[in-house]
């Protein structure tokens, strides 16, 4: 797996500026991830949101998402909490982008994202970014009224709507 020009060096400053990193994944596997990250980005690593493959007793990739438990005993009663939830579409990421608002409720979440499956979590950031040209991405936003503006319009404030109803996205070609 090869990453984007410039990704690994934002990563690295990224987290050696203290900025909480993640990286979440519907198309991916965690640990695929993970290794090409070790491979590519110095020192400390990101925080991955994917799926996992099962794997059976051979060692083999079943296809299937693996989906591990972890049973809480408490005053008797049972309480089940998934340790790794299946990150399977764009409800999914929002959903962990909404986990890591509450863990950290006073910075500003920025998301940065290529595909149809990055829309939900791009209108709930706080600053969501548009990587790349991406033709269906981008069609799917016009078609929902999101209007997506340069970075470099960043600078003259960072207004969360163009109009009533509108929210903006900015767009980046490269890291």
């Amino acid at each position: 797996m090869r990453l984007h020009p410039g990704c690994s060096e934002a990563l690295h400053t990224a987290i050696t500026s203290g900025i909480p990193t993640h990286v979440c994944s519907v198309g991916w596997s965690s640990t695929l991830i993970a290794a090409t990250l070790e491979q590519h980005v110095r020192g400390e690593q990101p925080a991955v949101h994917a799926n996992e493959v099962q794997v059976d007793d051979d060692g083999t990739g079943t296809g299937q998402i693996a989906r591990y438990q972890l049973l809480l005993v408490l005053s008797n009663t049972a309480i089940t909490d998934y340790l790794h939830r299946r990150v399977e579409g764009g409800p999914d990421k929002a959903a962990v982008l909404e986990r890591l608002r509450t863990e950290t409720p006073a910075a500003p979440l920025v998301y940065l994202g290529d595909s149809p499956t990055d829309i939900p979590p791009l209108l709930a950031a706080d600053v969501g970014l548009v990587f790349g040209e991406q033709p269906t991405l981008r069609h799917v936003l016009s078609l929902a009224g999101v209007c997506v503006r340069p970075l470099a319009s960043i600078a003259e404030g960072m207004p969360t709507h163009a109009r009533e109803n509108s929210p903006i996205l900015y767009c980046t070609n490269s890291w």
